[in-house]
């Protein structure tokens, strides 16, 4: 599971437009789309992995490989958000037909 917040992407508002820092559009590209896409093209040649800060434990690079499902859990429930992010899963789809995307939206 991804966890996302995306919570107050309309509420930072740029002084000089007077309008948000980022679009739902564009917030899901690179939240969504654009990180997915290089952790999956970096895990394709990936010689191994690192431990985690919190807990120490190092998973074996062939573990990792092997999963192919991914659900994003994004709290904001606008409905401009989820249609930006259903978006963008689409677009993972296609790029890796062998994984399965699906986002879950609210607390």
């Amino acid at each position: 599971m991804e966890d996302k917040s995306a919570e107050g992407l309309l509420k930072n508002i740029n002084p000089k437009t007077g309008k948000p820092w980022q679009t739902f559009e564009s917030w899901a590209n690179k939240q969504v789309y654009e990180k997915t896409y290089n952790r999956i093209k970096a895990l394709e040649v990936a010689k191994s992995t690192r431990a985690r800060l919190s807990d120490g434990l190092i998973p074996d690079i062939s573990n990792i490989r092997d999963v192919r499902k991914l659900q994003f859990h994004i709290l904001e429930t606008d409905i401009e958000l989820q249609n930006a992010v259903h978006n963008e899963i689409q677009r993972l789809k296609k790029e890796f037909p062998d994984w399965e995307f699906s986002a879950r939206f609210g607390k």
